[in-house]
């Protein structure tokens, strides 16, 4: 017993000591490298800094001339003089490498001669030094270096590896004042390893001391104030709950002891279950990134990760490609083959578009049929050389076998490119979506780079041009009820999203240009409405139903004299009429009501459902789909409901249906 009680007292009186020296030690060990590494930095910082003063502006500007000629660091005559140079700055500052690189990450120069011409870009504190950041990072021991490894050096010392942006401050140049590469110092911090060392050998034998003088001093009177505070431990820690982060992967091992075994059991229990937690959170978050069927990035990253390329490519000046594809044949060989034939066909453009891009380029699915690849710092020649090749494996792959693919499937590929074609996101999509649907009007199994020369003859388009005219009716629309947006808000949104599902369906674009006109024009005859049936918080009457059941006429004997509105009339005419029959002004059923028309009926439903009334909340995205179904094959064309499901399932929430979601009218 008396053993027993002595290990027990032995144990924590051991532990509690050595904590809070450790914890010390780890302080002073902390205070003392920060210190120094700090003053090391501000040592390497000036010295580029006079280097910077003293040899960029002679060195790295392409117009300055030595002995008059061009700087070349090739050139033995002048790498011999920037040697010089350069190595009477390191020896005051004990700098061992000086590398420089240019405004792309290239090295031009550096005092190991086998770096010359290597690309650094990857290295992340060279981006962020490229962005004007000053970075830096402290390396300890022996390792390869990323860079100079590649070159077989080899670190067998401590270091602090600084990245500092180069400025021209040659007043006489013409990019005076601006960024011209960065310029990267390797600075000796062996002393710091050395002051750590004394630190831990000073704080080893105090400790030791303290540890023996307790031991000796206080052992028997010290056993239960050191077991009670571990129990404390084990009470407090036994609800995992209370821990928010963890990431050790390997059990603790508490021994013999029960209370240190309690302690380390809880712990592993904690550990164990926020390791799930994460990695559940991290399986959501990748599937929120990947397209299921096809494992590309889906649609809601394809909008993000452009925003990020785009906000790179203006930063940095350079190019951004997108290309636009869709599949020319989807739609037969899912007619024919069956739906599985047709998820089997999108899994393999998917394999060959993953096979076919640079490892820099984006590849996602767009929409149903549709994909689209991202291509940072690619002009549109370069963008053509590959949609050409990526055109050639998909025709390879699917054509001449019928038992197979049916007639099988080719892709008609857009091309735009920031800042040539557009100087934005939203015109960049346009460009490179009409210049796809160019190529599939045009013969499809073909290739379009986009010309603005042929953009402005789209068909549907006078002389104003298309989006001057798509403009004008949209300001007709928005005021139409004076400061209610509303009817402008939801004529743009079934617009667009009715545009987008007449793509999909595999409409011809001059089709798919009606059903966006149509959209934005198809509640037009309200104007005639009186503002009490508009704003009527009761149900309506039979005779006031009557009234709202000739808006599509009124819109009609409205537009009839407008010039080119031809062929949008009976879209906008027959957007009431019900897929069974039925339905309003003149009761058509199946292929009497037109396609158009049958889209534009399923959208403007859906956003209307989506929107409050005086009468009725906003309905969720998952009723109104519910909804759809329902009345699908009476009310609606089954076909376009599914069609309009699908696209909805790979998009986000529009303006309008946040909007619904957030107030009710008149609630």
């Amino acid at each position: 017993m008396k053993k027993r009680l002595s290990l027990k007292v032995l144990g924590p009186l051991i532990l509690f000591t050595l904590i809070p020296g450790v914890i010390f030690t780890g302080l002073a060990e902390w205070l003392t490298e920060g210190l120094l590494i700090d003053h090391f930095l501000q040592r390497a910082i000036a010295l580029g800094q006079h280097i910077n003063q003293e040899f960029y502006d002679r060195y790295f500007n392409p117009w300055y001339a030595v002995e008059k000629e061009a700087f070349n660091p090739l050139d033995p005559k002048h790498l011999k003089e920037l040697d010089e140079l350069i190595h009477d700055n390191m020896r005051h500052f004990q700098v061992e490498r000086v590398n420089f690189f240019s405004p792309t990450g290239q090295v031009i120069y550096s005092t190991e001669k086998g770096l010359v011409g290597m690309d650094a870009s990857v290295i992340p504190q060279v981006r962020q030094a490229l962005r004007g950041q000053v970075t830096s990072k402290v390396v300890y021991g022996f390792r390869p270096d990323r860079l100079h490894g590649k070159a077989g050096t080899l670190l067998n010392h401590d270091v602090i590896e600084i990245y500092l942006p180069m400025l021209c401050l040659n007043e006489k140049l013409p990019n005076h004042g601006q960024q011209v590469g960065v310029l990267e110092l390797y600075q000796n911090i062996n002393v710091v390893r050395q002051w750590l060392t004394k630190i831990r050998l000073y704080m080893g034998g105090v400790l030791s001391l303290i540890l023996v003088v307790s031991i000796v001093g206080a052992s028997s009177s010290l056993h239960l104030a050191a077991l009670k505070p571990i129990r404390q431990m084990v009470d407090t820690i036994t609800a995992p709950d209370i821990v928010v982060d963890g990431k050790l992967m390997k059990r603790i091992d508490g021994g013999s002891t029960y209370e240190l075994r309690g302690l380390a059991d809880s712990f592993n229990r904690m550990v164990e279950d926020v390791i799930e937690k994460t990695r559940q959170l991290n399986e959501a978050k990748e599937m929120a990134m990947v397209d299921e069927l096809t494992s590309l990035y889906n649609h809601r990253y394809f909008h993000r990760r452009l925003e990020e390329e785009l906000s790179r490519a203006a930063r940095a000046q350079t190019e951004v490609s997108l290309i636009f594809c869709d599949l020319d044949g989807f739609k037969g060989l899912n007619d024919s083959k069956g739906h599985q034939a047709g998820d089997l066909g999108l899994k393999e453009i998917s394999r060959i578009l993953q096979g076919s891009k640079r490892v820099s380029d984006v590849a996602c699915r767009y929409g149903g049929d549709e994909f689209a690849l991202i291509l940072p710092g690619a002009t549109s020649d370069a963008a053509k050389i590959l949609a050409e090749r990526l055109r050639a494996r998909v025709e390879d792959r699917f054509q001449g076998n019928p038992d197979e693919w049916g007639e099988g499937l080719t892709l008609s590929i857009g091309i735009a490119s920031y800042p040539k074609d557009a100087p934005e996101k939203k015109t960049l999509i346009e460009r490179a979506d009409w210049a796809m649907y160019y190529a599939k009007r045009n013969g499809k199994n073909w290739v379009k780079v986009f010309d603005l020369s042929e953009f402005v003859n789209l068909p549907f388009v006078d002389s104003q041009g298309r989006e001057e005219r798509l403009e004008s009716m949209r300001a007709l629309v928005g005021a139409l009820r004076g400061e209610d947006g509303y009817l402008q808000r939801h004529s743009e949104t079934v617009a667009s999203q009715a545009a987008a599902v007449a793509r999909q369906m595999g409409m011809d674009p001059l089709e798919v240009d009606r059903v966006l006109v149509a959209g934005l024009l198809h509640d037009i005859g309200v104007i005639v409405l009186p503002d009490q049936i508009m704003s009527k918080a009761e149900k309506l009457t039979e005779e006031e139903m009557d009234q709202v059941k000739q808006h599509p006429v009124v819109a009609v004997n409205l537009l009839d004299s407008v010039e080119g509105f031809k062929e949008v009339l009976p879209i906008i005419l027959h957007h009431h009429e019900q897929y069974a029959g039925g339905g309003y002004p003149q009761g058509l059923a199946h292929q009497q009501i037109p396609m158009g028309a049958r889209i534009l009926a399923v959208v403007d439903a859906y956003y209307a459902m989506r929107s409050a009334r005086p009468f009725r909340r906003a309905f969720t995205r998952e009723e109104v789909i519910e909804e759809l179904r329902r009345c699908s094959g009476t009310q609606f064309d089954p076909d376009v409901v599914e069609n309009f499901i699908q696209w909805l399932s790979m998009t986000e929430k529009t303006e309008s249906e946040e909007e619904a979601e957030k107030e009710v009218v008149g609630g």
